[in-house]
């Protein structure tokens, strides 16, 4: 159609089926091509039905509520193993099919569960310890405690049980870590109600052929 029609007037689909219906055109068009009148009858009907379908108020969609907290996945002390690729990623856990994600693991890379708790005693997170480099083998448990960057700051995410599966995190066993102060509310709360996965700072980013694998 032209500018200036009737389809530009309302962009809304629903409004531009109710103008059509008002004003007749949809009838008067049938009628040209030669619909009789029994049938232009019968389209009436089922445009009028249409019309009153149409100006009903769009359902609303009902809100998933949880109904108990989410289980937590690991315990303060685990140390994991994953496999990571040339760059030093790990799997996008956010892709579920890997022929899309197209991750190619060259190596393994570890971490230490250093906390974990529930932000307004419903939404799991993880506190995590990243190691200095990865590994071409994969790692014992003395290894990735041995290779624990400490100097550089722990990290904060959320995590579930798919995106575990999918990024193949490794349990390797269980080191007792001493207690600190808490982490403020606000930054957990913030971090689950974002959903920022573990996954984000797992991963290296690296060029690839930078990374130092040992």
């Amino acid at each position: 159609r032209a500018p200036g029609s009737r389809r530009n007037e309302c962009p809304d689909r629903a409004e531009y089926a109710l103008a059509i219906i008002a004003d007749g055109s949809d009838l008067t068009m049938l009628a040209k091509l030669g619909m009789n009148n029994a049938g232009l009858r019968q389209r009436k009907h089922l445009l009028a039905k249409l019309a009153r379908e149409l100006e009903l108020p769009p359902p609303e969609k009902q809100r998933k509520v949880m109904k108990k907290p989410q289980q937590l996945l690991f315990k303060p002390g685990d140390v994991l193993a994953f496999r990571v690729d040339e760059r030093g990623n790990c799997y996008n856990p956010y892709v579920s099919d890997p022929a899309t994600a197209g991750f190619k693991p060259t190596g393994w890379d570890g971490c230490l569960i250093f906390s974990c708790g529930l932000a307004l005693e419903y939404f799991a997170w993880y506190e995590v310890a990243a190691t200095r480099n990865p590994w071409k083998m994969r790692p014992t448990l003395e290894q990735v405690i041995k290779g624990l960057d400490l100097e550089k700051p722990t990290r904060v995410g959320t995590t579930s049980k798919s995106h575990v599966a999918r990024m193949g995190l490794e349990l390797l066993g269980n080191r007792p870590v001493k207690k600190r102060e808490l982490l403020p509310q606000d930054y957990l709360i913030g971090t689950t109600a974002q959903d920022i996965g573990i996954g984000n700072f797992l991963s290296r980013w690296a060029s690839p052929g930078k990374v130092n694998f040992e």
